[in-house]
């Protein structure tokens, strides 16, 4: 197995939006962290399940740079800057899902 070592700031500001809710949220994190341990993290961030997570990265002029394919490869193998945005795309929940109060019990 090949080893890998981060040669930039080790901590980038992100901008995370998914296919499920309609507003982002910007986390940093360490460059050195796997796309799978990122996605274990995006999934208390966005509520969707890591083995069901697409990832993709975008400039910022919102152009996409790539799309997240190796699970043990480093975030920082990828060429991501501060200011950025991963998309997060998961096909097994609707848009909306966790936004929709009309599904929750009333507080008593």
């Amino acid at each position: 197995m090949a080893e890998f070592s981060v040669v930039s700031q080790a901590m980038v500001t992100l901008t995370i939006t998914s296919s499920i809710s309609s507003f982002g949220s910007e986390r940093r994190f360490d460059k050195s962290i796997s796309v799978g341990n990122l996605k274990k993290k995006l999934e208390l961030i966005t509520g969707s399940n890591a083995s069901g997570m697409q990832l993709s990265l975008y400039s910022k002029d919102e152009k996409e740079v790539v799309t997240f394919l190796d699970d043990n490869a480093l975030l920082g193998s990828y060429p991501v800057e501060d200011g950025m945005r991963i998309h997060v795309n998961d096909p097994s929940l609707q848009a909306g899902e966790f936004e929709d109060v009309s599904k929750a019990s009333p507080i008593i």
